[in-house]
């Protein structure tokens, strides 16, 4: 029995790399296709973001509505490439992969399923969560991006200080971040922590105006 379920594994992953859909365009932050994404803590409790960075998350929990109980459905969380939330497992970015429904996941009578991911350990950086939707031909779909960190310590939160010299910001900050978003490099934990004001979980020309702002005031 337990080949069976690694055969269907396999076989499910292969059909999801070989169908992978953008389908990311309906993703905003921890909700998007039809899913809500919610991290927690090893107690199991909801941890929420600081200058759009999540920090001691150790599971997540993920309800997909609509979902078909005669389907099984990969589950997968990676490593973001860049700003892209076109999702692509690889052996080199995968941080867990698993086949709902099983023991981990189940379909309500409402047509939800839930699905409790244990990823391995996260760096700091910006990563992604898909999961299959039959309703479009089995294509994995992005349902959420998020952005893991370090904690960040009260005097360092939306500072606008982006590029972490001196007390204040100037305009290198301004420079750095235009630099940034012009590259599109992902800023570190840090930098989010220091500007990124919307709380998106990256840096933007929203976020620079604002900085702009801080400096002239």
């Amino acid at each position: 029995m337990k080949k069976i379920g690694i055969r269907l594994a396999v076989l499910c992953l292969i059909a999801a790399l070989t169908a992978v859909g953008a389908g990311a365009a309906n993703v905003s932050g921890l909700q998007g296709n039809g899913a809500t994404v919610t991290p927690q803590n090893a107690d199991g409790q909801a941890v929420a973001a600081s200058g759009g960075v999540y920090s001691g998350v150790s599971k997540f929990e993920i309800a997909k509505s609509g979902a078909d109980a005669n389907q099984l459905y990969l589950v997968v969380i990676c490593a973001a490439d860049g700003d892209s939330q076109t999702i692509v497992p690889t052996e080199s970015n995968s941080y867990y992969m698993n086949i709902a429904p099983s023991e981990i996941g189940s379909v309500g009578a409402d047509g939800t399923l839930n699905v409790t991911a244990y990823p391995k350990d996260l760096a700091d950086g910006k990563y992604l969560i898909g999961l299959s939707d039959y309703a479009d031909g089995g294509k994995l779909k992005t349902v959420a991006s998020f952005t893991v960190g370090a904690s960040a310590p009260a005097s360092d939160a939306l500072t606008g200080n982006f590029d972490g010299i001196g007390d204040k910001p100037d305009v290198s900050d301004v420079v750095s971040m235009i630099d940034l978003i012009v590259s599109g490099d992902l800023p570190t934990a840090q930098q989010l922590r220091a500007a990124d004001f919307d709380g998106d979980g990256k840096i933007t020309v929203g976020d620079v105006v604002s900085v702009i702002s801080i400096i002239v005031s």
